[in-house]
Parts: structure tokens; C-alpha cells; sequence
């Protein structure tokens, strides 16, 4: 699957949306295996709602020379994946239909604010996998220590904790709901992410 500029994708068949034979080879695959992991090495979306029986997914997204070396470390044990989805992954008819994409030298951006998980969570619409999602081989704990003001600024304090058995990495990620007013908002937006060390 490839992309860029100039060359969208598109809603078909080898590009957004599995071939049957992936589809069936890795339905083949997760059920004929106790141990099975579907590792996408895409840079963009693809519709993996035929396959949501595969328990283990793991996006590399196109990390160049070294991906095989970060995959036999995840698959080993030595890494712990700790990234979040830059992107929303839905179903292709959950996305919304504004836009006019169709001509390659005029672009009408008509969704306005709505953009990605902006428009998910302000239509309350829930896609396979969320802005913001990732999973890894430990579990965290994360507690709010303490919220003040300075100046115009919101600072958060915030505790993390590895409740697990492997040593990993967690992302915070911090979402505001400004009030409603005449500008259009979307329901919420990223205000600030870290990640802990």
C-alpha cells in the first residue's frame, strides 16, 4: 500500500480494504495458531474489521532499515512496544463523507475542525482503534496528583506506575473540552502528550 502526494489512497480492494485472500489467510492463520501476531508494516490505514478475531496486532508503520530488528526484539521479549496511533483507525463507512478530495489541484477542506479523532469523538462515533491507542506487554496505573494554574498556563502532575511484570514505557495524554461558544469546536483536542522514561 503505498501513498503520498498526489497518489491518495483508495476505498478498495489491495489498498484501504484487505483482499480476500488476506482475509482469509489470516483468519486461517489466527485460528490454526495458539501464538498468532497480524504485524502491519503500512503507512497508513487499513480497514481490519474483517480480521478484529486477531487478538494480536502490532503496527511497525514503515520504520525503514531497521524494522526486523525491532520486530525480533518485540517478538522476543527484549522491547516492549510502547507507541500510541497517530492516526484514527475505523471501518471505512464510519468515516465522515465531508470533504471534496476528487480534484488533484483543488482541495476543499468543507469538515472544517472535524478532522480525524475530532470527528469521532464529537459524532460519538467508535472506530476499531481510537487516536491515542496502543497497548503493550505491562500494565500501568496512572493517578492524578495534583492540577494548578500558572498564569495562562494548566499544569498536571501525574503519577505513573508499572503494575506489570515487564519493564515498558506509558504515554500521557492529556485532552481538553473548551466551553461552548460561536466558534465551532470539536469535543475535545490533544493538548499535551509525554511520555514517561
Amino acid at each position: 500500500r503505498t501513498s503520498g502526494e498526489g497518489n491518495d489512497r483508495k476505498t478498495e480492494k489491495g489498498d484501504v480494504l484487505l483482499t480476500d485472500t488476506e482475509v482469509k489467510d489470516i483468519l486461517f492463520l489466527n485460528d490454526k495458531f495458539e501464538k498468532f501476531m497480524l504485524v502491519l508494516n503500512v503507512g497508513g490505514v487499513v480497514d481490519l474489521s474483517p480480521v478484529c478475531a486477531v487478538k494480536n496486532i502490532l503496527l511497525l508503520s514503515q520504520l525503514g532499515a531497521v524494522t526486523g530488528d525491532i520486530l525480533a526484539d518485540i517478538l522476543l521479549g527484549k522491547a516492549n512496544p510502547s507507541g500510541k496511533l497517530t492516526m484514527t483507525w475505523a471501518k471505512p463507512d464510519d468515516y465522515q463523507k465531508i470533504g471534496d478530495f476528487g480534484d488533484m489541484n483543488d482541495t476543499r477542506y468543507k469538515e472544517g475542525v472535524y478532522v480525524g479523532y475530532r470527528y469521532f469523538d464529537t459524532a460519538n462515533v467508535e472506530p476499531l482503534f481510537p487516536f491515542g491507542y496502543g497497548l503493550s506487554y505491562t500494565d500501568f496505573t496512572t493517578n492524578i496528583i495534583k492540577t494548578h494554574t500558572e498564569k495562562s498556563k494548566i499544569i498536571v502532575s501525574v503519577k505513573i506506575k508499572n503494575i506489570g511484570n515487564f519493564a515498558g514505557k506509558e504515554v500521557v495524554q492529556l485532552y481538553v473540552t473548551p466551553p461552548k461558544g460561536k466558534i465551532d469546536k470539536p469535543y475535545q483536542s490533544l493538548a499535551a502528550f509525554v511520555k514517561t522514561k
